[in-house]
């Protein structure tokens, strides 16, 4: 009899012990802690077993809610600190940064050719004829806007580039060094030129002095024995049509000199006139 009821006893113990685990984790769930295993005495000091063995603050980068589970932040936020206890953890990215998931600490949205708006969960790429801002460095970008008028946004690039001299930039959105198109005969493109007939040749004094063929940067002084004239081709008109909203015919003599000829046998050419 002694020796069953011995026995007996054990067995009870034994089935106590299986059970605690069960028993602490009820006891000591809460949001912002997650169960590891009571069983597992590795986790814990042996003078710390005790009634709440096992549990733990959720780690950052974490959240746990009061089922016992530790589950990391959602994409787009971001949790520094520990015992969390909402999908929301700590905040949302912040701007210029991305967080994937399980992020501790926001991540640096990366280069001039990216960009990373509030609530990030990866960098995104700046779009064509678009370029990167917002932020104190090229790692931290948080906006794209098109590219102005007068320039252009090569890929990779985080300020517009102005168009070169002899070209101009009508649009919005441009890519490359080409912009619109090359500024036409009697006008000249300085560095950035929105239009392409913003700056006639020969100015408001009719300067026969100078000329502008097409692709000009600023005018051309003539030549000695030389005289100024105007010569244009079908794309100059179609330009200066466009850009004017007037017929060339009410306008030509606005645009300037395009070309400088050779004075002719019993002619003298100075300034630029015959």
């Amino acid at each position: 009899p002694d020796m069953r009821g011995g026995m007996a006893c054990a067995l009870l113990m034994a089935s106590m012990l299986v059970s605690a685990p069960a028993e602490r984790s009820m006891s000591c769930t809460a949001a912002g802690s997650y169960y590891q295993d009571a069983q597992t005495r590795a986790l814990v000091p042996e003078d710390h077993w005790g009634p709440c063995a096992g549990w733990k603050l959720c780690d950052p980068g974490y959240y746990c809610v009061e089922d016992g589970k530790r589950r990391p932040c959602p994409a787009g936020v971001y949790g520094s600190v520990a015992a969390l206890a909402t999908a929301a953890c700590e905040a949302p990215c912040p701007e210029g940064h991305y967080c994937p998931p399980g992020t501790v600490q926001p991540l640096a949205c990366g280069s001039a050719g990216v960009y990373c708006p509030r609530g990030s969960v990866a960098p995104m790429a700046v779009g064509d004829g678009s370029y990167a801002g917002g932020g104190a460095t090229s790692e931290v970008h948080s906006t794209q806007s098109r590219c102005p008028e007068g320039h252009y946004c090569p890929p990779g690039q985080d300020e517009p580039v102005p168009c070169p001299a002899g070209r101009y930039g009508s649009e919005i959105g441009l890519t490359t060094a080409e912009c619109t198109g090359e500024c036409p005969r009697g006008y000249y493109c300085p560095r950035g030129s929105v239009r392409g007939t913003a700056f006639p040749c020969s100015g408001a004094w009719r300067d026969t002095s100078v000329h502008c063929p097409a692709g000009s940067a600023k005018p051309t002084p003539t030549r000695e024995g030389y005289y100024s004239l105007r010569s244009f081709l079908t794309s100059d008109i179609e330009i200066i049509e466009r850009e004017s909203g007037l017929p060339f015919d009410e306008i030509q003599s606005s645009a300037g000199f395009t070309t400088q000829a050779k004075c002719e046998p019993g002619h003298y050419c100075f300034g630029g006139e015959r």
